[in-house]
């Protein structure tokens, strides 16, 4: 695995996501739902479930085409006699007919895949009022590789407020909290990646400043928080809690799949 890797790295390609997984007999049915009824599909069907799968997204500009010219022909026997050179002609097992290694067959098929091995999840996020480094909050965002699938930039009534943090009703700071986020314009957005709640709550860093200094110290609030209260961001703490809230804030949202710039093509060994 190591020298596909280093091949990898060696052509050019960037490796955007990075998944090791077990594929379940379902999942590659669905995977490879148009090999279905293909003389080799019971036996693809076996190398596929005979244990881990590593995808990977790689970018390069034409990166379809060039990850196909470097796998070589899907026929491990014909790729040895063609293209000795190519990975699957060095990499196939001499046992099998069964080539190792995939390769998305056109842009619209690659994005497809993507989403198949990384499905993006959303999150709801806030930067908060008198936050004086939006800007700069944005930019991060953007460089961790969220998408902004939805922004808002609005001024919570003290109805909206309240309903917002109901979970912390009960709370002594409740109140404090509930005019703090009434005193100016918050910017609401929605952030699409995979993994996307635990990602930006590690890129918000601990509720307390202090402590996000300690333990996190390039996290968004140890930067740019000034209290407990005024931590410059918000986020959900779980999936559920975030789509309660888009629900809250935007209505209805449909999640859609993160395309990495057409140029993205998932990549599979064993």
């Amino acid at each position: 695995m190591k020298e596909i890797l280093g091949r990898i790295h060696e052509a050019g390609f960037t490796v955007a996501m990075q998944r090791e997984v077990m594929l379940s007999e379902d999942q590659v049915r669905q995977f490879y739902s148009d090999h279905l009824e293909q003389e080799y599909f019971p036996s693809l069907l076996e190398s596929m479930t005979s244990g881990p799968v590593l995808a990977l997204a790689l970018v390069k500009e034409g990166a379809v085409e060039h990850w196909r010219n470097i796998l070589g022909p899907k026929d491990p026997i014909q790729a040895k006699n063609e293209q000795p050179d190519s990975l699957r002609a060095q990499f196939s097992r001499v046992d099998s007919s069964i080539n190792q290694l995939h390769g998305s067959g056109s842009s619209e098929e690659a994005e497809r895949e993507i989403g198949f091995f990384f499905p993006a999840e959303d999150t709801l996020a806030v930067i908060k009022p008198d936050t004086e480094h939006k800007e700069e909050i944005l930019e991060e965002i953007q460089a961790r590789g969220f998408t902004i699938s939805r922004l808002k930039d609005t001024v919570l009534s003290r109805e909206m407020a309240e309903e917002f943090y109901k979970e912390h009703r009960d709370k002594p700071f409740f109140s404090q909290l509930v005019d703090y986020m009434c005193r100016g314009p918050c910017t609401i957005m929605v952030l699409t990646k995979e993994n996307a709640v635990e990602e930006w709550r590690a890129a918000m860093g601990p509720t307390d400043p202090n402590e996000a200094r300690q333990k996190a110290p390039g996290s968004l609030r140890a930067r740019f928080a000034k209290d407990m209260l005024e931590n410059a961001v918000h986020g959900s703490s779980n999936t559920q809690h975030a789509h309660q809230k888009m629900q809250f804030i935007f209505g209805d949202i449909s999640s859609e799949s993160v395309i990495i710039d057409g140029a993205a093509s998932p990549v599979l060994g064993a």
